[in-house]
Parts: structure tokens; C-alpha cells; sequence
């Protein structure tokens, strides 16, 4: 329990930290509360040790990009993989944020070194403690379109924010666009492979979801770019 508080309650501070890359406080501060409002719906019977981790793990990561200090995502990857595999995500984000940001050697090299980092310490878990069984069926598609219900559970979980965030997608930055581009595949992944009316598996898109539906409601909130941190990458 001190374990989930404590690591629930680093991903709201530095959630909010990550969005004033782009935010004044104030602004920041509401998407640092939504995110706070959206968690107790994550919850389904009991809330996994992992969950808050794999949360904070996701909003380091992101802010680490905003922030271009993608060095830091390597340990990122490899610490958060011991605690959940959805830190492979993490290597495809980078690779079409930074793809015609950077040169093109750099962002294969780390793409490939942070996808190497996630595979040698998932499969090292896997030799040392052996894989584990699922807690549901292999495949889960059929399950998951078998009633509106687990798909109404995904759209509630952001509501109108899941609209919200493409509308703002156009005015954001490269960063937070071409990680939209994923969420289509990241729920058909899921929808084949999990329970999607566990909705928990998808908080690793608030940092994706709430920053640019914000860019849509509130504008008046955006700090001046000359008062953006001159690393957050605008849109191109």
C-alpha cells in the first residue's frame, strides 16, 4: 500500500512537471488533477503493485523527451521492464519522435540500444523465474468484441478527451503527435491479447491523451514559446 501511494503520488508530481514544459503552472496543475480524477476508474477489484510504477515509469519517459534528455531513457526502459513489459513501447515512441529530428544513425542507434535494453532484461526475467501463466486466454479478441461493455470501459476511461486530443494533435508537438500515431496498434494489441475492461492497461497514454486535448481546451494556458523550454520540440 505505501508502495502504490508513494509511486501514485510521484507520477501526479511529475506529471505535473512534464506539462509545464508547455503549460503555465495553472494549466498544468488541472492536467496533473484529471489524471488524478482518471486513476480510481483503473482500479478493478484490487490495484497491482505494478501499476503506479508502470504509470511513473511512462510520465519519466515522456518528460525525459520533452525535454531531450533522451540519455535517461535507457535506465528508464531497463528498470521499468523489471517491473512491466508495456515499457517496450517506450523504443517506438522515440523512434518516430525523433525520425527526421535527429540524424538518422543516432536515432537507429538508441532506438535499437533501448530495444536491446527491454529484451535482455525481459528475457533474463524469464530464464531466471521461468513465464509466468496468463491470467486470462492467450487471445482475447472474441471475449473483448463479444459486448459493447469492455469497449464502453476504454472510451470512458478519457472520455471526451480521446476527441479532445486528436483535434489538439494539429497545433502540438512532433513528440506528442507521432505517439498518437501508436494508439491505434496499442489497442489492437490489447483488444487481441488482454482484458480491455481492465482500462488500467492504457494509462501509459495519459501522457500522450491529456497534454494535447489541453492543447485544445486550454490555449490560454500554453506558455509563450519563448518561455517553453527550448528543447520541447514544437510542431513541425
Amino acid at each position: 500500500m505505501l508502495l502504490r501511494a508513494l509511486a501514485t503520488g510521484l507520477a501526479l508530481f511529475f506529471f505535473d512537471r512534464y506539462l509545464r514544459v508547455w503549460f503555465r503552472p495553472g494549466a498544468a496543475a488541472a492536467g496533473a488533477l484529471a489524471l488524478a480524477a482518471v486513476l480510481p476508474f483503473t482500479y478493478l477489484r484490487v490495484v497491482q503493485e505494478s501499476d503506479p510504477i508502470n504509470l511513473l515509469v511512462f510520465v519519466l519517459a515522456f518528460w525525459a523527451m520533452a525535454e531531450d534528455r533522451d540519455s535517461t531513457l535507457l535506465p528508464l526502459v531497463a528498470i521499468g521492464t523489471l517491473n512491466r513489459e508495456a515499457t517496450a513501447l517506450i523504443p517506438a515512441v522515440y523512434l518516430l519522435a525523433r525520425w527526421g529530428q535527429r540524424p538518422a544513425r543516432q536515432v537507429l542507434g538508441r532506438a535499437v540500444a533501448l530495444a536491446l535494453a527491454w529484451g535482455v532484461v525481459y528475457l533474463g526475467l524469464i530464464a531466471l523465474y521461468g513465464r509466468r501463466d496468463y491470467y486470462c486466454d492467450v487471445l482475447m479478441w472474441e471475449l473483448n468484441v463479444a459486448s459493447w461493455g469492455p469497449t464502453v470501459s476504454v472510451v470512458l476511461l478519457f472520455g471526451v478527451l480521446w476527441i479532445l486530443a486528436v483535434s489538439g494533435a494539429r497545433r502540438a508537438p512532433v513528440l506528442l503527435r507521432r505517439a498518437l500515431w501508436l494508439l491505434p496498434p496499442y489497442l489492437v494489441l490489447h483488444y487481441v491479447v488482454a482484458m480491455v475492461n481492465e482500462v488500467r492497461l492504457f494509462l501509459p497514454y495519459a501522457p500522450v491523451i491529456i497534454p494535447l486535448s489541453w492543447w485544445w481546451l486550454f490555449p490560454e494556458g500554453l506558455k509563450e514559446p519563448s518561455a517553453q523550454s527550448p528543447r520541447s520540440g514544437k510542431t513541425r
